[in-house]
């Protein structure tokens, strides 16, 4: 079978074809299609531009570096897919070293007040690691149900912890069953601190993923991966408790998202929605197999043609900026950081991350 057979199959395994609702059967009876409008055409706030060809990238000592975050000294830390390892690296890119070593696969991560790193970790649960790498359980579970696919993070300003679950329904490695199976079952929740709580905000969610808090606190976005779309819930105001759409039908699967200066929010698109088969073509096998977790490949198969794109939204889910690169450079960006003036770029692909001047 060719590759591009493989990628027409998956392409519409993605969509939920009948064909797919039959191969869940085991572990679905009814398989609803999640409906999308087409994507929207790259032209105007979406034109291609080769902003990204500028970026550096930085060796991390490991693959599959998902997440990226920057202490208040300018270090870097990325936790590597698939590993038990967050990697610690200077400021300038050099010398990555192990940082500390958690129970299970790091994804998201971002620093508190306190300057613990707080580590999504799947499959258990959310984590904080202190200055000097001790690890700490902060929350297996939520309303009951255990935390096995905790994916992102981002710290309030008010010191509460927002974090997101890819999906309750399939186990540990098996969050690919609900790319294809279509329906919401991904979790926002929040971690207190103060009282050591946690509580579910949002219950159905098509893989909640990226998650970022606006500045004063008065909401939080989480990313719907297989909607392409970002969802708000009021945390203050008239709207407190009531959750909306920030931006939706995206050219692209919705990955990271991430709280920057200027009120902007950055948003990474690791591959586009719609992309003709006879176009650039996807990743050699041999590629993915040497450089991803088996329970990726499916993802980037089924995810048509990889992208190195970015997007900067306002307060009001407007994209201010449009930043794009060619793929073969850097590609499948998995999480956007901003510090000291440079946007740092997580990937799934390869062994190191980008960093490109912030516009």
């Amino acid at each position: 079978m060719s590759m591009n057979h493989i990628r027409k199959v998956f392409t519409s395994a993605m969509w939920i074809s009948p064909l797919t609702c039959l191969l869940l059967l085991p572990f679905t009876l009814f398989c609803k299609p999640l409906t999308l409008a087409p994507s929207p055409a790259m032209k105007g706030i979406f034109a291609p531009n080769s902003y990204l060809a500028a970026v550096e990238k930085f060796n991390v000592g490991g693959h599959s570096p998902e997440d990226v975050a920057i202490d208040s000294n300018g270090f870097i830390y990325v936790g590597l897919y698939g590993s038990k390892r967050i990697m610690k690296i200077n400021p300038d890119g050099t010398n990555p070293r192990v940082f500390a070593t958690v129970p299970g696969t790091p994804l998201g991560l971002d620093f508190d007040a306190a300057a613990n790193l707080i580590v999504a970790d799947e499959p258990t649960g959310l984590l904080s690691v202190s200055p000097a790498g001790k690890v700490t359980v902060l929350t297996r579970a939520s309303e009951g149900r255990r935390i096995t696919e905790a994916n992102d993070v981002e710290v309030a300003p008010d010191g509460k912890i927002y974090f997101s679950e890819l999906t309750w329904k399939y186990g540990y490695g098996f969050f690919w069953l609900d790319f294809l199976e279509g329906k919401p079952h991904g979790r926002l929740m929040v971690y207190d601190p103060a009282d050591k709580s946690t509580h579910t905000l949002l219950s159905d969610l098509y893989m909640a993923n990226g998650v970022a808090v606006a500045p004063d606190n008065s909401f939080v976005l989480v990313n719907e991966t297989n909607a392409s779309r970002t969802r708000r819930y009021w945390l203050s105001g008239p709207k407190t408790g009531k959750n909306d759409i920030f931006i939706e039908n995206l050219p692209g699967s919705t990955d990271g998202i991430s709280r920057g200066t200027g009120g902007i929010f950055w948003m990474a698109l690791p591959g586009f929605r719609e992309t003709p088969v006879e176009k650039p073509k996807a990743i050699p096998m041999w590629k993915m197999m040497r450089d991803m977790p088996p329970n990726e490949w499916l993802v980037i198969l089924a995810a048509q043609k990889r992208s190195l794109f970015v997007l900067g939204l306002d307060q009001d889910g407007k994209v201010i900026f449009n930043l794009q690169g060619p793929a073969d450079k850097f590609s499948i960006v998995t999480s956007v950081q901003e510090a000291n003036g440079y946007l740092y770029l997580g990937t799934i692909m390869g062994n190191e991350i980008g960093r490109v001047k912030r516009p």
